[in-house]
């Protein structure tokens, strides 16, 4: 996570490192066929409570929000073995931070200073590839593993205003690469 923020002459450069151990996850989607080999669907994931560490080396870490995601995903499927299919695919999608603990008191210490900030959901993206296999247990249920690495973004603040006479100026964006791992049962309705 990186930004900048500048009161009159005084300039600091904010940089930030994610920390999050045990995030909480939850996630349900759907395929449907549109060809032969061809699936396309959409995805709901709850992410949890994402966190970060106030300075670099810093000890402790503080509260970003709580972050959903609502994800396109498409898929190609390609024959491998008897029972056995290769995943071939891509996610795409539009991320949504609801401003929480640290990053929320930030923001309302900004807006008593006088600053234009909001506070309501950050809204970011997220795209990337993913492959994976499938493993065929019966007529209608396959057991499957996904692997996918996923760049994130989400725009924090982005303020320019004069607040009681003196320039400020305040953007932030966290840029997030995940390596995404999965192990599901599908079941063909």
């Amino acid at each position: 996570m990186y930004g900048s923020d500048r009161r009159s002459l005084s300039f600091t450069d904010e940089r930030f490192d994610f920390a999050n151990e045990g995030m909480t996850w939850a996630s349900v989607w759907g395929l449907v066929t549109l060809r032969d080999r061809i699936r396309a669907g959409g995805e709901l994931r709850y992410l949890g409570v994402y966190d970060y560490q106030p300075e670099s080396g810093g000890d402790g870490v503080a509260e970003l929000g709580h972050l959903v995601e609502l994800v396109g995903r498409s898929e190609y499927v390609l024959p491998a073995a008897t029972d056995i299919d290769l995943v071939l695919g891509a996610q795409a999608g539009l991320a949504v931070l609801f401003p929480g603990g640290d990053f929320e008191r930030e923001i309302e210490a900004l807006k008593q200073q006088g600053a234009g900030v909001w506070n309501v959901p950050r809204l970011g993206y997220l795209m990337g590839p993913q492959v994976g296999g499938r493993y065929r247990l019966s007529r209608r249920t396959t057991l499957r593993a996904d692997l996918a690495v996923l760049w994130w973004q989400a725009f924090l603040f982005y303020e320019n205003d004069a607040v009681a006479g003196v320039r400020f100026e305040k953007s932030r964006r966290a840029n997030i690469v995940r390596l995404q791992l999965g192990v599901s049962l599908e079941v063909a309705l």
